[in-house]
C-alpha cells in the first residue's frame, strides 16, 4: 500500500510539474547520471576543460557526470539541447558565452538563451592565441603584419567556427587573413600543423602543448599581458596593437530549474573551482580557475551583450553573414 501511494504520488507531482507547476528539487540528487553537453567535437579546449570539470564535479557530488558532445552551428545545437531540456539538474551545458553573442552576430540559435538557459556559475578564465604552422613565412605578429599587408588575403587562419572573433580580429589588427573555419578547435588546430592553413586562432589551452612540442609556432596572445606560466609568448597588445580578447567557460542549465538545485549545482562548482588538482590542471594549460554566484554569472553576461552591441552599433562588418 505504502508503495502504491509512493507511485501515485510521484505520478501526480510529474502531471502538476507538466502543466506548469515549477520543478521541485529532488532531496537525492543526483540519484542517475548527469548529461554534460560539450557544445563542440572531443579534442578542443571546451572538450578538455570540460572533461577536468566533469570528473571534478562527480567527486563533489558523489555521483556520475557524463560528458556529450554536441558541436556544430557555432554551439547552437548543444547548446539547443539544453535549453529544450527538462530542468531538473540531469542535463547541463558546459559553455561561455557563445549562445548569447550569438544572438547578436549569427548565427542565430531557434532559442532565446536568456529565457531558456539558466546561467548557474563560472568556471574558468582563458586567452586566445594565434599560432602557425612551423614552416610559415612570419614568426611574429610583426612579421606577420608586415606579409599580410604586402599579400592581403593571401594567408589563412583556421578556427572553431570563431567567425566574431576572427572578425574582431582582423578589425583590431588591420590583418587582411583567410578565414577558414571547422566545427572544433581540435580539426582547426590539425589544419594548421599539417598545412592546410598557415595558422590558428583558439584558445591557449588547446595550443599551448602543440607550441611547446614544436608542432607550431605561438605568434601572439589576445590577453592583456603574458601568462605567467609561459612568459616567452609574446601579445599583441604589446605590439602596438589594441587587441585584448578573453573568455570564460560556465555551467548552465535548462530554465525553470528550482532555485535549491541551482544553488547546489553552484555550490559544488565552487568547491570544484577550489580544488588544488583542478586549480593546477587548469592553470597548467594556460587557463585561470574562477567561480562566480548565479547573480554575478547573470550580471557578466548582460554586461557582455550590453559592450558587443555596442561594438556592433559602431562595426557591422563583425555580423556574421
Amino acid at each position: 500500500m505504502f508503495k502504491l501511494k509512493k507511485i501515485l504520488l510521484t505520478a501526480a507531482v510529474s502531471g502538476m510539474t507538466a502543466i506548469g507547476v515549477p520543478a521541485v528539487a529532488s532531496p537525492d540528487f543526483p540519484s542517475q547520471p548527469i548529461r554534460l553537453v560539450v557544445p563542440y567535437p572531443a579534442g578542443g579546449t571546451t572538450d578538455m576543460i570540460g572533461r577536468i570539470y566533469a570528473d571534478t564535479l562527480a567527486s563533489k557530488l558523489d555521483g556520475i557526470v557524463v560528458v556529450d558532445n554536441k558541436g556544430g552551428a557555432a554551439t547552437n545545437i548543444g547548446s539547443g539541447i539544453v535549453a529544450t531540456a527538462k530542468p531538473d539538474g540531469y542535463t547541463l551545458l558546459f559553455g561561455s558565452f557563445g549562445p548569447y553573442l550569438n544572438t547578436i552576430l549569427g548565427p542565430k540559435p531557434t532559442f532565446d538563451p536568456e529565457k531558456k538557459l539558466a546561467p548557474i556559475s563560472m568556471i574558468t578564465r582563458l586567452t586566445f592565441m594565434a599560432a602557425a604552422n612551423p614552416n610559415a613565412p612570419f614568426s611574429t605578429v610583426k612579421e606577420l603584419q608586415k606579409l599580410a599587408s604586402e599579400s592581403p588575403g593571401k594567408y589563412t587562419i583556421a578556427s572553431a567556427q570563431l567567425h566574431h572573433y576572427i572578425a574582431l580580429m582582423r578589425n583590431k589588427t588591420n590583418l587582411d587573413l583567410l578565414h577558414v573555419p571547422y566545427k572544433g578547435g581540435g580539426p582547426a588546430t590539425t589544419a594548421a600543423i599539417g598545412g592546410q592553413v598557415d595558422m590558428v586562432f583558439a584558445l591557449a589551452p588547446l595550443l599551448i602543448p602543440q607550441v611547446e612540442a614544436g608542432s607550431l609556432k605561438a605568434i601572439g596572445l589576445s590577453s592583456k599581458q603574458r601568462l605567467p606560466a609561459y612568459g616567452s609568448y609574446e601579445t599583441f597588445t604589446e605590439n602596438g596593437i589594441d587587441f585584448q580578447l578573453d573568455t570564460w567557460f560556465a555551467v548552465y542549465a535548462p530554465a525553470g530549474i528550482p532555485d535549491e538545485l541551482a544553488e547546489k549545482i553552484n555550490a559544488a562548482t565552487k568547491a570544484v573551482t577550489e580544488d588544488p588538482e583542478f586549480v593546477a590542471r587548469v592553470s597548467k594549460i594556460g587557463g585561470i580557475s574562477e567561480w562566480s554566484s548565479i547573480a554575478a554569472l547573470r550580471e557578466e553576461i548582460q554586461m557582455q551583450l550590453a559592450s558587443w552591441r555596442a561594438l556592433v552599433k559602431d562595426n557591422p562588418d563583425l555580423i556574421h553573414k
